[in-house]
């Protein structure tokens, strides 16, 4: 005697329906992952052949059909940027330049933060909200008043403009603020009953616990810092002071090296190498620091 079994239309229709969502996230992912690897490709290929360019001789980059890989790797390139090229004295000034820019403004972005988040006084919110509306603004529009300014106050062909204009920095007070605003009141409270000044509760206990955010904004200003070249260009005229992106500009302006590629591109390598390693230490902390900052407006 055969039993036929009764089949459930609903459950049917559920299991196919399940199968269709899981076949649609295969599908979904699978595009991603490809779009990924696509974007990955088109960004870190020129990156790839300025590390590849950089050992090859320069008849090697000009061949014609071009090698993807130097057939004799040489660090003849390095030799002569650093021997020809003001390369060291670049260096040196980018260098302190980038950590006075982004050491300065680290700080006083957590203390700007600390005051905004836990401190109350009259205009707090009004003094807040002009720092946002600073962020609004494009780099460009500022160009011809800040260089009026530098010029009515004789910093022109000094470090001052670049210095100064990055004690603060408004989007390093806004996230600081963000996460100061996380840290309980009760702790703070606990320090002054002890007697704690609003010095010491900030020094002692707010920045030690914001440490990620301090560091995200140190990393952050250090690498705008270390690329900004517009406003050196305006501000700085003596090529002694010139920093590694105005050197490498330069370098590659002079008729006599405009087609020496394998310097210019060792030139680069060597420029991206110190913003590459802060970022690769410090992306935690960016993304330490970004979740922090989203959990309360």
């Amino acid at each position: 005697m055969i039993v036929e079994k009764s089949v459930d239309p609903e459950a049917m229709a559920k299991i196919a329906w399940q199968r269709n969502i899981h076949r649609r996230r295969y599908y979904t992912t699978g595009l991603l992952y490809t779009c990924a690897c696509i974007l990955a490709i088109i960004i870190g290929f020129p990156m790839f052949w300025m590390f590849t360019g950089a050992f090859k001789s320069n008849a090697e980059i000009l061949s014609i059909p071009t090698t993807i890989f130097p057939a004799h790797w040489t660090l003849d390139n390095f030799q002569a940027i650093w021997t020809n090229f003001n390369f060291g004295i670049y260096f040196w000034n980018s260098l302190w330049l980038a950590l006075v820019r982004s050491t300065i403004p680290a700080f006083t972005s957590a203390l700007l933060g600390y005051v905004f988040a836990k401190i109350r006084f009259p205009g707090r919110s009004t003094i807040f909200t002009a720092v946002i509306v600073t962020m609004m603004l494009p780099a460009a529009i500022t160009l011809i008043p800040s260089y009026i300014l530098m010029f009515y106050l004789g910093w022109l062909n000094t470090y001052w403009p670049l210095i100064v204009p990055s004690v603060f920095n408004p989007y390093g007070i806004f996230l600081m603020r963000q996460m100061m605003k996380q840290l309980p009141d009760e702790t703070l409270n606990a320090g002054r009953i002890d007697g704690a000044s609003e010095w010491q509760i900030f020094w002692r206990i707010a920045l030690p616990s914001m440490w990620p955010g301090v560091v995200a904004v140190l990393i952050i200003t250090f690498i705008g810092a270390w690329d900004d070249f517009t406003w050196p260009l305006l501000v700085l005229n003596d090529n002694s002071m010139f920093t590694l992106p105005l050197g490498l500009a330069n370098f590659t302006a002079q008729p006599l090296h405009a087609t020496d590629y394998g310097p210019q591109l060792a030139g680069a390598l060597l420029s991206t190498l110190p913003v590459a390693l802060v970022f690769y230490f410090g992306q935690r902390r960016i993304v330490e620091s970004g979740l922090f900052s989203g959990l309360r407006a």
